[in-house]
């Protein structure tokens, strides 16, 4: 049985009007974004978040569910349709909270970069240089392609690198990764 709301929408009413697009499409996210708000922050609030982060992961979640809404053999199955966009914000603003606090514990900068448990001096001295070397071929890269390879040294995925510096899709970031990193070689090579 379809459950219907106070306002008439039903989960399959959206689905199909999403899948209209054009201005039927707008309405129903419009429904979406006004009557579920409260729903789907709740759990953002409960575990320490703020409702302006839940805006800044917004527009990429309806992204995400609407394509997979497009998607011929969607179906819901154990979850209504607010429930399932709920679980995509949750997801999505934990994602974004661990790549913020992976940036604040650890700054993109290879000075921060510990030199050794402080036991032999000369194996300091040693990895202090290769710091230091790394740091001027990085410099030379230039700073797009310094981002996307700390990001990857430092285990981002793909998808949060293409995410946090704009690239317009993993491949697109996986491709520019490539690039940097035969750049560096290159560089390397010459040092």
């Amino acid at each position: 049985m379809a459950n219907v709301t106070p306002s008439g929408w039903t989960d399959e009413l959206l689905i199909r009007e999403i899948r209209a697009g054009g201005r039927q499409r707008n309405t129903a996210w419009e429904y979406i974004y006004k009557a579920w708000r409260g729903y789907y922050l709740s759990p953002v609030l409960r575990a320490g978040g703020i409702p302006e982060q839940v805006d800044e992961v917004l527009g990429g979640v309806i992204v995400d569910v609407e394509k997979q809404v497009l998607k011929e053999d969607f179906e819901l199955r154990e979850a209504s349709l607010r429930t399932y966009f709920t679980e995509a914000i949750v997801r999505a603003w934990a994602r974004a909270r661990e790549i913020a606090q992976r940036r604040q514990t650890a700054e993109l900068d290879p000075q921060t970069y510990p030199t050794g448990q402080g036991g032999n001096v000369e194996e300091d001295f040693i990895r202090q240089e290769q710091i230091e070397r790394l740091d001027v071929l990085l410099a030379r890269l230039g700073e797009k392609c310094r981002k996307v390879l700390m990001r990857f040294a430092r285990g981002y995925s793909m998808r949060e690198i293409a995410e946090e510096l704009g690239f317009q899709n993993e491949q697109s970031a996986k491709n520019e990764k490539g690039k940097c990193h035969r750049k560096l070689l290159e560089l390397t090579d010459e040092f």
